[in-house]
């Protein structure tokens, strides 16, 4: 592959010094990982909760035959066609898609917090209250924080990662 994008790299198109670990690796030692860790663990809570939720696209998390890992976004539709607008929950799902996202309020979204991305007060303040009032669980409530962690690191941290990697 001639060119790199951002894409490409999540998507584990790339591989070698190009790849989404080394990618991880260089944010480690930038001090600036946390936008990928929250991405990746939106990603996640997107998979498994996009299961039983009716919702937009879903990141799924797959690996190839050389267990390389890779992100695609695929429509839920494709994902679990027959599942209804509303499905009933047990509560300890519930309980567990709770508790999945509040930690990753409190890891990534909530103003002061250790690993903080930089979302506008708006996004973070909405996605709070969906989680800790409405206690609405379904995967698109991350959709706007997913999109503005993902700019942040097309735009700046994927920027300087490849003149690094030049």
């Amino acid at each position: 592959m001639s060119k790199y994008t951002f894409a490409n790299l999540l998507n584990g198109e790339t591989s070698g010094k190009m790849s989404l670990e080394t990618f991880m690796d260089y944010l480690k030692k930038e001090h600036s990982e946390e936008n990928l860790e929250f991405w990746l663990e939106a990603v996640k809570y997107r998979e498994e909760a996009g299961k039983f939720f009716k919702c937009q696209d879903l990141w799924i998390k797959k690996s190839d035959e050389n267990n390389r890992t890779s992100y695609q976004m695929t429509p839920l539709s494709s994902f679990s066609p027959n599942l209804p607008e509303t499905t009933e929950i047990s509560s300890d799902l519930k309980a567990k898609f709770g508790e999945t996202l509040e930690s990753i309020l409190k890891n990534y979204i909530v103003p002061g917090s250790d690993k903080e991305i930089g979302v506008p007060a708006s996004v973070s303040k909405k996605l709070i209250e969906e989680v800790r009032t409405k206690k609405n669980y379904n995967p698109d409530i991350l959709k706007q924080s997913m999109d503005v962690a993902y700019e942040n690191m097309k735009n700046n941290s994927f920027l300087s990662y490849t003149k690094a990697m030049k």
